[in-house]
This record gives C-alpha cells, structure tokens and sequence, in this order.
C-alpha cells in the first residue's frame, strides 16, 4: 500500500516529534451485519434482473408485432387480412387453443383478453370478418382506421395467457358442489 512513515531528518525539525500516523482503515466491513446487508442487496439486485429479463422475454412478441402493424397501410383495401394476419399470429402464440377460432369465438376472446372495454365484438368487428371471406364486402378507410387503432391498443394493453389463468384461478374459485352425504 504506502511505506511506513520516517520521521525529518533534517536539523531544524529534529527536536519536532512526530505525529504517528493511524492504521489504513479496510473498506470491507468488518461486522457480520453488513455482510448480510451487502448479501440480501445482492440477492435482490439479481432477482429483480432476472424479473425484468423474463418479462422482456415473455413479452418481445408485442413490440415485433406492433412493428408488423405500423407497417399496415390503411390505404390498402387488403389491411383487413393484414391486421387478420398478425392479432391470429400473436393469438396463436398466446395459446394453441385460439388456433381454431373464427367469427364471434375469435372476437370474444379477443375482447375476453383486453382490460379495456371491449372493441372487436361489435359491428366493425363482424364486418371486419365477413370482409375477410367475401370480396365483396370491403373496409371503408375509416373503418380500417379504427380496426388497426384497436388492434394497435390490443396489442399494448392485452393480458398475457398467464394472467389471464393466474387471475381467474384466484377470482373465480367456483364452490363444488356437496351431495347430502357430505
């Protein structure tokens, strides 16, 4: 660290006494209370990473999809299969069960999975559908406006599948009911 200190050696401060100097003091604590402090900090410093990390991970599907939808021109007549395309992609991610679901099925579970009021199972929304298998049915600007603001906030603010089962599994015990033995 430093070398020991030596007194003056010259001859004006050689009857000055020196003043001794103190002991380097350790930056490690030396009390077990602070080890402990030190090692719960530490526990909890990379148990909030590995949260925030897993949440990136569970969730990185939002942001590429909402990338796909803000390349979605509302212009083009074919947005409708387009919006189609990618809430059907990010619903099949969620759970292999929506992989089956179309008209009012695939509408209700999208509103069942938005915290917000629901949006898709209304008039825009039927339309939407119906416009996706007959051609002649087709989107007004407006409407496609509307449906990829909607999507656009579906996508922002749905529940995961996980939630939703955490969730419902919490708030929605049912009581089984007893016969007359019981």
């Amino acid at each position: 660290m430093s070398d020991p200190h030596t007194p003056p050696s010259t001859y004006i401060l050689r009857n000055l006494h020196d003043v001794t100097v103190p002991e380097s003091v350790s930056w490690l604590p030396q009390t077990l209370g602070w080890k402990i402090l030190f090692a719960t900090g530490v526990i909890a410093g990379l148990y909030f990473l590995w949260r925030t990390a897993r949440w990136w991970w569970r969730n990185r599907y939002r942001k590429e999809a909402l990338i796909a939808l803000e390349r979605v021109s509302i212009a083009n007549p074919q947005a409708g299969h387009q919006i189609y395309a990618i809430l059907k992609i990010v619903l099949n991610h969620l759970s292999r069960h929506y992989r089956q679901q179309f008209g009012l099925p695939l509408l209700k579970s999208l509103d069942d999975l938005s915290p917000i009021d629901a949006r898709f199972a209304s008039k825009l929304g039927k339309k939407w559908l119906h416009s996706l298998v007959d051609p002649k049915t087709q989107l007004t600007e407006k409407e496609r406006a509307t449906l990829l603001n909607d999507a656009s906030e579906w996508l922002k603010r749905h529940h995961n599948q996980g939630q939703l089962t955490k969730k419902s599994s919490t708030t929605q015990r049912r009581k089984i009911p007893r016969g007359k033995d019981d």
